[in-house]
């Protein structure tokens, strides 16, 4: 048994120096010192969801299209992306410390710092920069009835 176990150890051994080797001359070959970062490795992740416009009770809680979405990494990279017409984006961005920030004309601008690690949904409501106004007092009063404040500020 002790010698069968050595034979499948150095059979181990002499594969893995192999596949060690192929990788070296693959990476040599093209130039690399390592594998590369594509959107399939693990070194990114994805940041999603959906804008709402704040809730009013004129019109609820509407999703909003064409929002603009950008992330800024720690490191300087910048993604961006849109929502689409059902108010739903979706970004890949390294791991990492992220601001992401949304903006739409008319709207308030927000952003959300976070640390990403993996695939992350966050979803924004943003208000309408139209906030809603105070209600204006309507004067009830008629023919001249009303008591008007004089220079000073006192009502007469």
């Amino acid at each position: 048994m002790h010698v069968s176990h050595s034979i499948h150890t150095r059979r181990f051994l002499l594969c893995f120096a192999a596949a060690l080797s192929f990788v070296s001359v693959v990476l040599s070959a093209c130039g690399e010192s390592g594998p590369a970062i594509t959107a399939a490795s693990p070194l990114t992740a994805t940041v999603s969801g959906h804008v709402y416009q704040r809730f009013t009770a004129a019109s609820g809680e509407p999703l909003l299209a064409n929002v603009a979405i950008r992330v800024n990494h720690s490191n300087g990279s910048v993604y961006s992306a849109r929502t689409n017409r059902d108010g739903f984006y979706e970004v890949a961005a390294a791991i990492g410390s992220l601001a992401v920030t949304v903006q739409k004309n008319g709207y308030e601008t927000k952003t959300s710092e976070m640390y990403l690690s993996g695939d992350t949904v966050l979803n924004f409501s943003i208000a309408s920069s139209a906030a809603e106004a105070p209600p204006v007092e309507a004067n009830t009063c008629i023919d001249q009835d009303c008591a008007r404040p004089n220079a000073a500020g006192h009502t007469q």
